[in-house]
């Protein structure tokens, strides 16, 4: 593992088989949507660049996900292009558990996930724990071993 000194203070994380394609370019921080990114100006293309983009050669149309969700960790085992809507998927709650919201009517507890736009209902259930079970078990169905499961 190589560290990419950038703007802000920030390094970002690299493989070192990486050193020659990251080495040809100009790397800062930037922040954007709450993230901080490593990113370059091509001067070929005349377009910014992000460093993990680079590493796994992400077409246009498909995004890189950085699995622990830091956006300058770009060793080659956190990263995975996908599309957007499993991108998302992998983002992570603000909320004490995804998918689970609390109903003040009656202080119940409901859970639902979301897949293609399509929000699916999983029910309502007395505590949070409960509803966040629910969400892990359905997430696990729908996106496997990349699931972004609820920690209870």
């Amino acid at each position: 593992m190589i560290l990419i000194e950038l703007t802000q203070g920030k390094k970002a994380k690299i493989d070192e088989w990486n050193i020659d394609i990251i080495n040809k370019y100009n790397w800062y921080a930037a922040l954007c949507r709450g993230h901080w990114y490593a990113k370059a100006y091509d001067p070929a293309t005349k377009k910014k660049i992000y460093m993990h983009r680079l590493i796994v050669k992400t077409r246009v149309g498909l995004d890189t996900d950085h699995y622990d969700g830091d956006g300058l960790n770009n060793l080659e085992s956190n990263l995975r292009v996908c599309t957007h809507s499993v991108n998302i998927q992998n983002q992570f709650s603000k909320k004490r558990f995804k998918g689970v919201f609390l109903r003040k009517r009656d202080g119940t507890f409901m859970s639902q996930i979301r897949i293609k736009g399509i929000t699916i209902h999983l029910g309502t259930y007395k505590t949070e724990e409960e509803a966040a079970l629910k969400y892990n078990e359905y997430a696990i169905k729908l996106y496997g071993e990349k699931a972004n499961l609820n920690i209870i």
